[in-house]
């Protein structure tokens, strides 16, 4: 992919049978040996930034302006806390693999991570990045 071009993109969370799929639009650039892709994405009807920063197999998404970051690289286990009404639940995101796969107008990313709490598994989820230069994802613009 050429860089500084304008990409759409989606992001499908799976977990348990149950799909979320956002959509996005962004710019793909390359800094070092990271790509960068970062624009916005449509979250019911509000347009929220977004950041996705790929070195290698270790994947960053950065949601609105750093309120949410989420880190994957295989064989990690990564702490956070859940903030809820009630207080703060510990809980672990373990990243089992990343698969990157790319061509010349397309990059699909496909992450198997386990959410984890005191060292149990919750649940076994997937997350699917598809980024497209030739804007076949989202057929307009957010």
């Amino acid at each position: 992919m050429q860089d500084g071009r304008n990409v759409d993109f989606t992001i499908t969370g799976v977990s348990e049978g149950e799909r979320i799929v956002t959509r996005g639009n962004a710019i793909r650039t390359r800094q070092g040996d990271s790509d960068i892709i970062e624009g916005l994405i449509l979250v019911g009807d509000e347009k929220q930034p977004h950041k996705i920063v790929i070195t290698g197999n270790r994947i960053e998404v950065n949601r609105n302006y750093g309120q949410t970051v989420m880190i994957y690289e295989p064989g990690e286990e990564i702490e956070f806390d859940y903030n809820t009404p009630k207080g703060a639940l510990r809980l672990a995101m373990y990243t089992n693999d990343v698969e990157i796969a790319e061509d010349k107008s397309r990059l699909n990313i496909r992450i198997a991570y386990e959410l984890r709490s005191f060292g149990e598994c919750l649940s076994n989820n997937i997350l699917l990045i598809e980024v497209d230069d030739e804007g076949k994802l989202n057929g307009q613009n957010i």
